[in-house]
C-alpha cells in the first residue's frame, strides 16, 4: 500500500473519533488515540510500568507542540522534545520513559494522535 494511501486511510480513521476516544488496538497490541494540545502544558499520557512504544502525531499545519516526559512540556526548551507541524515523534526502543507524558502547543489548540504500547 502506498504511503500516501495509507495516510488517506488513517486521517480518515481519526477524523472519525471524538476527542479522547480512544480509536482501538495499535499495530502492538496499545491504543491510538485523538488529543487536543493546548497552550498550557496538560498531561496527554499517565506514567506507567512499561511502555514499548509511544508515538505522538502533531496533526496541525502551523502550529508547534512539544512534550516532556515527566515534567512541565514548554516550546523551544531543553528538556522538552518539539514537534513540528504535520510531524511524527517515535519512541521505540528501549529504553522508552515511562513517566507520564506533558505537552503543549504554540497555538490555543492543536489536534494530535497518541499511540501507546
Amino acid at each position: 500500500m502506498s504511503r500516501a494511501l495509507s495516510a488517506a486511510l488513517a486521517a480518515l480513521l481519526f477524523a472519525s473519533a471524538a476527542h479522547g476516544q480512544s480509536i482501538g488496538p495499535n499495530s502492538k497490541g496499545g491504543t491510538t488515540t485523538p488529543a487536543t494540545i493546548t497552550s498550557t502544558s496538560a498531561q496527554i499520557l499517565a506514567a506507567a510500568a512499561q511502555r514499548q512504544l509511544v508515538v505522538i502525531d502533531n496533526e496541525s499545519t502551523t502550529a508547534t507542540i512539544a512534550c516532556a516526559f515527566g515534567a512541565t512540556a514548554a516550546i523551544n526548551t531543553a528538556g522538552s522534545f518539539t514537534i513540528e507541524p504535520n510531524t511524527v515523534r517515535v519512541w521505540n526502543s528501549a529504553p522508552i520513559p515511562t513517566d507520564a507524558v506533558n505537552c503543549i502547543s504554540s497555538a490555543a489548540s492543536s489536534p494530535a494522535t497518541i499511540e501507546v504500547n
